[in-house]
This record gives C-alpha cells, sequence and structure tokens, in this order.
C-alpha cells in the first residue's frame, strides 16, 4: 500500500473511530438521563385473539397466556413483582418470572401469566401491576397493565348441554293465547307498589354491616351445590368456582394478601408450616385440592357425583376454620359455630 493509500485508509479509519465514540457517548448520556429520571415503562399486555374475540372467547377451565414486558432503569432491580386485579372467576394459576433482558440504556423485563377462566362470559376491569423496587432501598414505583376485555365459553360439548337444556325452557313457554295485555297491567301494578314500598322505606334504610367470610362462603357452596345437583352447572365450571370461593374465603379468613400469588402459590402457602391453618385442616385442604384437581383437568367428562364431593370437602373445611361465637346472638343464629 503506498502512503497516499495509507493516508486515506488512516482517515477512513479516523472516522470511523470518531462515529463509534460519538455513538457510545450518545447512548451513555441516554442511559444516565434514563436513570436519572428513573423511567419505568410498561407496554400494552399480550393477550391471545381468541380472548378478545366474543364470537370465540377462551376456554373454561384451559390456562391462556398473557405476556408481559417493560422498559426498566438501570436504578432498579431486575426482577419486578407482578400483582393481580381480577374479577371474580378469573384467577392467575402460573407465572413465569420476569426475565431481564440487557438494552444499550435501560432493562427489558419479559414476562408470561397464565389466567385460567372459572365461568363462561365477558371478564372486564382486570388488571396487572408491576412493582419494581430501587437498587438498594425499599422503596418502589408500580405501574399498572390494564387488561381488554376477555371473553370465555364452555367446552363444546358442555355448551351443547347448556342449549339442550335452554331448549326445552324455550318449549316449554306457551305463546298461543292473548293474556299479554293482562301480564303487562299486573306488571305495572306490582312495579309501582315495589317502588311505592321502597320510598316509604328509604328514611328507615339502616346500614347492616358485611357479612363474615364464612357465612359469604358457606351461601356461596349451598348455591353451588344446588345449582350442580340441578344441572344448571358443569362439573368442570361448578370445580372452577369452587376453587375461587374457598380462595376467597382463606384471603379473608386468615388475611392474607392474595393479590401477588397464582392460585397453587397462595395454597402452598396455606399448607406451609407457618400457615394460620392446623396440621389436621391442611391436610385436610391438600385433600380438598387432590379431589378439585381430578375434576378440573378431567374435562367435560368429570361426573357431578365428583363435583359434589369436593363442595363437601370445601365446607367441611369452611366449618373447620369458622371462629366460636362470641355472644348469645350469635349462638342463636346459628350461623357458624367451629367444631
Amino acid at each position: 500500500m503506498n502512503s497516499r493509500g495509507l493516508k486515506i485508509f488512516l482517515r477512513i479509519l479516523a472516522v470511523a473511530a470518531a462515529g463509534i465514540v460519538v455513538a457510545a457517548a450518545i447512548l451513555v448520556a441516554l442511559a444516565v438521563k434514563k436513570n436519572m429520571a428513573e423511567e419505568f415503562d410498561v407496554q400494552p399486555a399480550g393477550v391471545p385473539a381468541e380472548a378478545t374475540d366474543s364470537a370465540a372467547g377462551v376456554v373454561v377451565g384451559k390456562p391462556f397466556p398473557i405476556s408481559i414486558s417493560a422498559e426498566l432503569a438501570f436504578a432498579f432491580d431486575a426482577e419486578p413483582q407482578f400483582f393481580f386485579e381480577l374479577p371474580e372467576g378469573l384467577e392467575a394459576v402460573e407465572k413465569k418470572l420476569p426475565r431481564s433482558e440487557f438494552a444499550w440504556t435501560h432493562r427489558r423485563i419479559v414476562g408470561e401469566v397464565f389466567l385460567i377462566a372459572f365461568r363462561e362470559g365477558e371478564f372486564s376491569d382486570a388488571k396487572i401491576k408491576i412493582r419494581a423496587t430501587r437498587s438498594g432501598t425499599a422503596e418502589f414505583v408500580e405501574r399498572e397493565i390494564e387488561l381488554p376485555e376477555i371473553f370465555a365459553k364452555l367446552p363444546e360439548t358442555a355448551a351443547d348441554a347448556e342449549l339442550a337444556l335452554a331448549a326445552e325452557r324455550i318449549v316449554a313457554s306457551d305463546s298461543g293465547d292473548n293474556r299479554a295485555p293482562i301480564v303487562v297491567a299486573i306488571a305495572i301494578v306490582v312495579v309501582a307498589a315495589a317502588i311505592a314500598f321502597l320510598i316509604l322505606r328509604r328514611n328507615n334504610k339502616k346500614i347492616t354491616p358485611a357479612p363474615p367470610p364464612w357465612i359469604v362462603a358457606t351461601d356461596a357452596l349451598s348455591a353451588l351445590k344446588d345449582d350442580v345437583a340441578a344441572g344448571r352447572a358443569s362439573a368442570i365450571s361448578a370445580v372452577a368456582r369452587l376453587s375461587d370461593i374457598v380462595r376467597r374465603y382463606l384471603a379473608k379468613r386468615f388475611s392474607v394478601s392474595a393479590d401477588a400469588m397464582t392460585t397453587p402459590e397462595f395454597f402452598a402457602t396455606m399448607e406451609r408450616g407457618d400457615s394460620p391453618l392446623s396440621q389436621t385442616h391442611r391436610r385436610f385442604l391438600h385433600e380438598f385440592l387432590t379431589d378439585a384437581d381430578r375434576v378440573k383437568f378431567a374435562g367435560v367428562s368429570a361426573t357431578a357425583t365428583q363435583a359434589l364431593s369436593a363442595i363437601e370437602h370445601a365446607t367441611t373445611l369452611v366449618k373447620e376454620t369458622t371462629p366460636a361465637p362470641q355472644n348469645p346472638a350469635e349462638n342463636a343464629a346459628g350461623k357458624g359455630g367451629a367444631r
């Protein structure tokens, strides 16, 4: 290479090196800016297409994934926490720990949560919160991801069975006479009487305290048992609802914060050595979960007998963990004595 060519080469090399230095300086400046501002940005959740399609929907009892991603400044710890605010009938059953992907100016956090619907229909106002802790401190910043409306449907065979029952109800209705005006008139009278009654009682209305969790759970279990016995609820949807009832009861009964736990994690907490449940109750809970899993993961082939057995187990668990009445009035009511 002659001297002229060498000079050209060195000039090109110098320009390239200068460009690299400038680019590195810009990246460093951006990183410093992001971390000084402690930026923490979340992205919209990734939801399966069928979950947001009212004509399709996810299948009741079958987990479906929700992908979560966020951009996190290096000023925060690399492992943020997930918290859940889900409507009744929708639960988080599994979560994959968020992994951190390095970028020049920040970390990209990617995680996945598996939800499961316990009933058919529409779910709205579902939220997943991500909490990032500032490195070396107890301070944290929280961001919220709102999920779109999610739709769930029963498995095909279960849906056919429900439709057959609905068809029988429609056939049983009588539309061959001319009683419509009479029915409308009676309805108007009844509505007017109800409005008058409510107006008269409005000034005397008393605020009643919310019933204790064992009463709420007992009533819910009784209603669920009636639905199964009458054929209004399939086995898979019944046991899915049952898991929801038991989880909410135990969380309120023992003041356990369950918003950061999936269903398996929550029940594992109830079975730990420092659990508020006794050893007998923990063993009983394990037996209940075993029965419940047989129904939940057997699909639509599960029997009503299995569902009723799981409900009986849950009812016993509630009775066993209900506190003893504290006054004669509670004894007279007969709602909640512990054995």
